[in-house]
């Protein structure tokens, strides 16, 4: 899978990157293509909404990615402040598993 990166902020380092364990603001317009637009055949994303007042709001999400050889894979699950130690992110990652588990794949990278 593609690791995010930021560009180090000294002369010279063109190219170098690091992983980005925190929060991001905003994603590169690249990054963002590939969240959204997810390869079928190998990727899927779970969303979990509510509504307030008229607008849906995103409060949880679970991904896999299956490694070329569909053996394995890679999950990310993420849960909205306000709704965690409600079970949201144990259904995501039930269904996510299921769903891995009906493809093939036996464990998780």
């Amino acid at each position: 899978m593609k690791r995010w990166c930021h560009e180090r902020a000294s002369p010279g380092s063109e190219g170098d990157c690091w992983p980005v364990f925190g929060a991001l603001h905003e994603l590169p317009a690249a990054e963002l293509d590939h969240v959204v637009h997810l390869d079928r055949q190998s990727q899927l994303a779970l969303l979990a909404e509510t509504r307030v007042a008229d607008s849906l709001i995103v409060i949880g999400e679970a991904r896999y990615a299956l490694s070329p050889d569909g053996l394995e894979c890679e999950f990310a699950l993420s849960v909205a402040d306000d709704w965690r130690g409600m079970r949201l992110g144990t259904l995501l990652m039930a269904d996510i598993e299921c769903r891995v588990r009906t493809l093939g794949a036996s464990g998780g990278a």
